[in-house]
């Protein structure tokens, strides 16, 4: 079985790996906190691959361009996984080359044998699991879908001859057809037209006079920054009366339906680093995009109905809705 995504070829291990595994594998920064001490040299590597990774659905990644594994991602199957006991469970493990860290290869590889586990496999539920302090493997889960399900204190980690606590998470069918679904759903979005909801009344022109990016500065400094979050927060709050919304504060990886109004207006005023606020009226077809970076907030595709109702909601808080250039009017008035 060899399966493939847009920059991965997912592949059984090969005697032959074993210098490349050891690259990889020796570095302290991969191995042990995921449970295993580091490779100490190339036969280690190859009694590895011969004892351990050369099972039923574990599979070596490999980059496409070429051809080398930089990783491990496997399925265990009933028998070799303490998680369950069902034949239609699995637990999902893997691990990455600290070079390859930060570029979004393992979530791909991870959805990529979710959709194996689910609909080659006829798999009802992946379960997944990582040790406390290991946030990179807690970020790919939850990117990925999967939702928290409990904590053990003082488990056995056998190879490292100490003990952790441990995070189990999981994934239903269910909720990766439905994560599946919104993902389609938010790339048709994103081709649609949209509106831009701002602090200024009409679109600044290319070449304009004045001092716009040094204006926008100010606008982004902290105090300033929360203040005009905070009118987005009131805002969706307020639609939140009149429409069910889902919510997700990290670009669509983890989403909440209709949150706690104090709490969301908590988060949303806190926006920093990479967090990306994503806005879906589900049955509306109508999504909104709120970059930590940003001063606007954009709005895809709303219907005349949820426009005018946004523009109303945006004039009570000072602010204003305008369509960018080249973008097709939808008959609403959407003026100040």
């Amino acid at each position: 079985m060899v399966l493939e995504t847009e920059r991965l070829i997912l592949r059984p291990w090969q005697i032959k790996d074993a210098g490349d595994l050891y690259e990889y594998a020796r570095d302290p920064k991969v191995g042990p906190i995921a449970g295993w001490p580091p490779h100490q040299n190339i036969e280690e590597s190859r009694q590895v691959i011969q004892n351990v990774f050369m099972v039923p659905e574990c599979f070596a990644l490999c980059l496409k361009e070429n051809g080398r594994p930089v990783g491990t991602i496997q399925l265990k199957l009933k028998g070799h996984t303490d998680m369950t006991d069902r034949e239609d469970e699995c637990e999902l493990g893997y691990w990455l080359g600290k070079p390859l860290w930060g570029q979004g290869l393992m979530p791909e590889a991870v959805q990529e044998i979710l959709r194996h586990a689910f609909e080659d496999l006829g798999m009802c539920k992946v379960w997944c699991g990582y040790y406390d302090g290991n946030d990179r493997s807690k970020r790919v889960q939850e990117k990925c879908g999967f939702r928290y399900q409990w904590t053990t204190e003082n488990v056995e980690v056998p190879l490292m001859q100490e003990t952790r606590r441990g995070h189990v998470n999981c994934l239903t069918r269910e909720e990766w057809i439905t994560n599946r679904k919104r993902d389609a759903q938010i790339e048709q979005l994103l081709e649609k037209p949209w509106w831009i909801m701002d602090i200024l009344p009409v679109q600044v022109p290319a070449g304009a006079q004045g001092q716009y990016s040094a204006v926008e500065r100010y606008f982004l400094q902290p105090e300033q920054k929360s203040a005009l979050y905070r009118k987005y927060a009131h805002i969706l709050m307020k639609l939140n009366c009149y429409y069910d919304l889902e919510v997700s504060f990290d670009a669509g990886d983890s989403w909440q339906k209709n949150p706690d109004p104090e709490d969301f207006a908590g988060k949303l005023t806190q926006l920093s680093g990479r967090d990306y606020l994503r806005v879906l009226l589900d049955a509306q077809d109508t999504m909104m995009d709120l970059d930590t970076g940003d001063t606007w907030m954009t709005i895809y595709d709303p219907s005349p109905e949820i426009l005018e109702l946004l523009c109303k909601l945006a004039r009570s808080e000072g602010l204003f809705i305008w369509k960018p250039e080249n973008h097709q009017d939808r008959g609403v008035d959407y003026g100040s």
